[in-house]
């Protein structure tokens, strides 16, 4: 992230999903900072995200997935003025 002018990266391509967190199901996004990374899933994967996702904060919505990670980045962007996130391009 200090290379970048971005406060946080968003990744939806599930290969690298899996690679940077070990999540193996089908529906999930990871947004990676530097003071830490979030998972959110949607609750079909709510025992599987807790057994493979580890030492990164978990969030399964109940409410979507969509809206949990809009719900979380509105209330980020509240604290810190100016915060910017990088959407992973789609591959």
């Amino acid at each position: 992230m200090a290379t970048t002018r971005f406060d946080a990266l968003l990744i939806s391509h599930l290969p690298n999903i899996r690679y940077l967190c070990g999540f193996t199901g089908s529906a999930g996004f990871l947004l990676i900072a530097e003071s830490g990374s979030v998972f959110f899933t949607d609750v079909r994967y709510d025992t599987q995200g807790r057994a493979e996702v580890k030492g990164r904060e978990s969030d399964h919505c109940p409410q979507g997935v969509l809206s949990a990670l809009a719900e979380w980045v509105g209330a980020r962007k509240k604290r810190s003025k100016g915060w910017s996130i990088g959407i992973e391009p789609n591959t």
